[in-house]
């Protein structure tokens, strides 16, 4: 399995060796496939190359990489195949799948997956994408982490609408959408899938404030690096979590529902859908 190895070296020197545990990988690589391409790589293997040096990198420690493939088409309606419904949500997605990546249950907030956690992530049939019972709460359960590439945290970081449910916030409620369902053992069958979606009226998307950053950083819980002025982070999800449901539970000092009517009056990294 080829790597590049500038990138491999950079993970370690700034991360260290990876815990045991699921690392969900959060990434727009588009830049560091243009600087991969620069060095002479041919683009046609750029993707492969960066997705088995971040594998190989958290294969050496027993951890267990995830690569998001969302897709929101399941809640207008469109039916689901687990072998043909590409993720939305990057590059690495439509890699992984290539490569043999296997893909987890949930039709709208899945994950391509590979490493020791893959038996429990791939057996999760919770109709719920984002709550405890999720793969979002067996990665945090398992104490696991997040790796961002190409953009900040705070514009992927999902996990946030897990302190929202935990939090149990006002703004957001559960809603069950249905659709033609193929894989995991099912034929095309129609079934109901759960999602925390946004009260319209109160919440436009959910914000994240410079502050919660400062904080995360404060405490070790977020470390930001730059490899050739790529923007790379890793956060400890349980931790920043558990931050963040305290906090959108009381003050909203870091997380809070962005005013439909004054979307502007609070500053935020990002909107969360």
């Amino acid at each position: 399995m080829k790597i590049f190895s500038p990138l491999y070296a950079h993970l370690v020197a700034s991360f260290g060796i990876p815990k045991p545990a699921p690392y969900v990988i959060s990434s727009d690589v588009l830049l560091l496939s243009a600087f991969l391409i620069e060095t002479g790589i041919k683009p046609a293997v750029v993707g492969e190359l960066i997705l088995n040096t971040l594998n190989s990198w958290l294969e050496s420690a027993g951890a267990t990489i995830l690569i998001p493939a969302f897709n929101w088409d399941f809640c207008i309606g469109k039916d689901f195949d687990i072998y043909q419904t590409p993720g939305r949500t990057g590059a690495l997605a439509r890699i992984a799948k290539k490569i043999g990546y296997k893909r987890t249950f949930h039709p709208i907030y899945s994950f391509y997956v590979k490493g020791p956690h893959m038996d429990l992530l791939l057996s999760n049939r919770s109709m719920d994408g984002l709550g405890m019972e999720s793969c979002f709460g067996d990665v945090y359960k398992n104490r696991g982490f997040n790796l961002f590439i190409g953009k900040g945290f705070g514009e992927m970081f999902t996990f946030v609408h897990l302190a929202e449910i935990i939090a149990k916030v006002d703004y957001r409620y559960y809603k069950v959408f249905h659709a033609n369902y193929t894989g995991h053992g099912f034929e095309t069958e129609k079934l109901g899938f759960i999602h925390y979606v946004r009260d319209v009226e109160k919440c436009s998307s959910t914000g994240i404030s410079p502050e919660y950053q400062i904080a995360l950083e404060q405490d070790s819980y977020l470390i930001t690096t730059s490899f050739n002025d790529i923007n790379i982070q890793l956060i400890n999800i349980k931790e920043s979590v558990d931050m963040a449901s305290i906090d959108v539970a009381n003050s909203r000092k870091y997380v809070f529902p962005v005013n439909p009517k004054y979307p502007n009056a609070r500053r935020s990294l990002a909107a969360l859908s």
